[in-house]
């Protein structure tokens, strides 16, 4: 039988928490719940149902999409539609569907801005396929694109001029412009590492119509990182650029699956990933009300190398303010034999998180080994308020190799009996009490499920038994 040891019963209650019934509606077979996710910048919980495709197509289409604000007021997005694809603009304001209502040959690209579509021409959309790549985004004013002189997404950032295009949404209306390259000689020479990989920057889009190139130097020592951030205008004009610098004194910084870089195939059938770059030393969040910073990632003892063997001492998070100025560094050592021991770095996912007035850092280890922590640290003054190694006794469900918290934990223990929960509901019932009094309280002939998106205005708490019923709950913190 699977144990997870919990201590909910023992937890200081720091949050002091209300909640609100957001959603709760039937469960429809042929129009039930495919996605839910929280905008982070509007505070809003989107939903969105449908069904399977059907035929030989193995893929959902979503029928409507609905936002609902922290009292539960909502908001049709669309309804009575057949969407293969979504996606948000960095400002959250617009929203980019693939409709395919008349049919699979005869699909639309649209934006939703102000309840209005805007059709995208065929001729633009093979562009628009870099959103996905991370060479292009969208504001609900423009699309950006970072490209070459030969208009190609395939940038050697090395040898390559780079080049800013910037297409207005609705008149299409393009303009390109040559754009300062940041200094090579801050990440390649013989005081950094040698990559294995491609060098690469990383394009960010920005919701007031900015763009930022992301780079990292790391020392050949691996004891040294620094991200720097040049900012361009619209008209590619650079702004300015900030240098963030990272140190941990005999300590050195790894590689982790924590959203900040990129992953080549290898191996056989092409099922074996390595570290594509060096973004992946770290990763950081922004905190859209004040602009501060959050660098985060692992730390050991021993030098590493891309793509290698590790072993992990702890976790570190750096908060910067919007001016690039430390405000204050977390370092904290992990003690478990099991996540200190060799572990395949790719394997290894690490996040971070807002969590009221908090950041929430987690470790997830697949592969041979099993391992979850979590820490609560207080985003003002960095202090620790809660960390813990949460012990499975028997294998939970592995991470392949696309996502890294949407897995279910199929659990059989006093209190939580045929209940699944994804990994964020496991730090939502053992940082909060209410969370797991509420959930040991709910009522069901059926299996449940249970995901839990965090925020900072708290815990939205999704469940479902899949059959009847539906529903989200928040839990302010």
């Amino acid at each position: 039988m699977k144990r997870i040891l919990f201590s909910y019963c023992l937890i200081s209650s720091f949050f002091v928490t209300a909640q609100n019934t957001i959603i709760q509606e039937k469960y429809e077979k042929n129009n039930h719940p495919i996605d839910h996710f929280v905008l982070s910048k509007s505070n809003l919980f989107v939903i969105s149902k449908g069904d399977n495709i059907g035929g030989l197509v193995k893929a959902d289409a979503i029928n409507s999409m609905s936002t609902y604000d922290s009292e539960g007021s909502k908001k049709v997005l669309f309804n009575d539609k057949k969407i293969i694809g979504t996606m948000f603009s960095v400002s959250d304001k617009c929203l980019l569907v693939t409709d395919i209502s008349s049919g699979m040959f005869n699909s639309k690209t649209k934006y939703l801005i102000d309840d209005k579509y805007t059709e995208i021409g065929k001729s633009d959309i093979k562009d628009m396929r870099s959103f996905y790549g991370g060479s292009g985004s969208f504001t609900a004013k423009n699309e950006f694109y970072l490209k070459n002189k030969k208009d190609d997404f395939d940038i050697d950032f090395v040898k390559d001029d780079l080049y800013l295009s910037v297409k207005d949404i609705v008149t299409r209306k393009k303009n390109t412009y040559k754009i300062e390259k940041p200094n090579l000689n801050n990440f390649i020479g013989p005081n950094f590492i040698k990559s294995k990989e491609k060098f690469r920057f990383n394009f960010v889009v920005n919701d007031d119509e900015t763009v930022d190139l992301d780079g990292k130097s790391i020392s050949k020592d691996y004891t040294n990182t620094i991200l720097y951030k040049v900012k361009f205008s619209t008209d590619g004009k650079k702004v300015n650029e900030l240098a963030y610098d990272l140190k941990i004194p005999n300590h050195v910084f790894l590689y982790s699956r924590n959203g900040g870089g990129k992953f080549t195939d290898g191996g056989y059938d092409n099922k074996f990933l390595h570290f594509g770059d060096d973004l992946s030393i770290n990763n950081y969040i922004k905190d859209v009300k004040t602009g501060d910073i959050y660098i985060y990632g692992l730390y050991g003892d021993e030098l590493g190398k891309l793509n290698d063997i590790a072993s992990p001492k702890g976790f570190y998070i750096f908060k910067f303010d919007k001016s690039g100025n430390k405000v204050w560094e977390s370092i904290n050592k992990i003690d478990d034999s099991g996540f200190n021991s060799k572990l395949v770095m790719v394997q290894v996912f690490v996040d971070l998180v807002q969590l009221n007035d908090n950041v929430c850092f987690s470790i997830r280890t697949g592969g041979l080994k099993d391992f979850f922590h979590y820490s609560i640290v207080d985003k003002t003054s960095g202090k620790m308020i809660k960390a813990q190694n949460v012990e499975f006794n028997e294998s939970f469900a592995h991470a392949n190799n696309i996502g890294n918290m949407e897995y279910g934990i199929n659990t059989n223990f006093k209190g939580f009996k045929n209940i699944k929960f994804d990994f964020n509901s496991i730090i939502a019932i053992n940082s909060n009490p209410k969370v797991a009094d509420y959930i040991k309280n709910v009522k069901s002939s059926n299996d449940l499920l249970f995901s839990s998106k965090f925020s900072d205005l708290g815990i939205w708490l999704y469940e479902s038994d899949e059959k009847e019923y539906f529903k989200v709950t928040l839990f302010k913190g």
